[in-house]
């Protein structure tokens, strides 16, 4: 992302997941870090979902939650400015470690599935140290998240399908923001999807 800029954001992912078909049961983890300039947070979260069977194996309810820890880093040491006498630029890096959770829910029939979401729920404040005693803090803001998804069958027989995802995202104090995603799906070997992100950002995918 933003290729070529100094500062610019990288981000990772490491995630592992997988039934228990018996209990209607998933387990995962999820390890993640995010480099922004001076900021750089590291996450690591246990994932539980559910399946509750309504009627049949086309009408379902999901329940899922993640827990875990988020490690929010601050270097001073990099911050590029004007007045280089500034107090808060001699306090070295600081680190704080707070906990932190997820929750979603998400109803499929047959080919439709809605969902929504509330990432970082608790909305924890982390505090930093301060030079003039004020309120020095990073929060970590909790957002709201919905989406519809619809799967339709191209070539059923070799489940080839493609499917819309339309995503809709609320934070405090800023608009809200929406994905739409149009994805081919070969089960057997991978899928290509587009993107277009409101503000007019476009995004290529592909994954075997």
């Amino acid at each position: 992302q933003w290729t070529g800029v100094a500062g610019a954001p990288q981000t990772s992912y490491l995630t592992v997941d997988g039934p228990i078909q018996a209990k209607n049961i998933g387990l995962g983890l999820n390890l993640n870090s995010d480099v922004t300039d001076i900021m750089s947070r590291i996450g690591a979260f246990v994932n539980y979902s559910y399946r509750l069977k309504i009627n049949d194996d086309d009408n379902n309810l999901f329940f899922g939650l993640a827990v875990g820890v988020i490690n929010n880093r601050i270097d001073f040491s990099k911050v590029v400015v004007r007045d280089t006498q500034d107090p808060y630029l001699s306090m070295g890096t600081q680190s704080r470690t707070t906990f932190s959770a997820d929750f979603g829910v998400a109803y499929r029939w047959k080919k439709l599935e809605i969902g929504a979401a509330v990432p970082q729920l608790f909305a924890n404040k982390i505090k930093y140290d301060s030079k003039d005693g004020k309120d020095a803090s990073y929060k970590l803001e909790r957002s709201y998240l919905g989406s519809v998804k619809y799967v339709i069958d191209i070539v059923k027989e070799k489940q080839i399908t493609v499917y819309p995802l339309v995503v809709v995202r609320y934070y405090e104090n800023s608009a809200i923001q929406y994905d739409g995603n149009l994805v081919l799906d070969w089960k057997k070997i991978g899928w290509i999807g587009a993107t277009y992100h409101s503000n007019n950002a476009v995004a290529l995918s592909a994954g075997v």
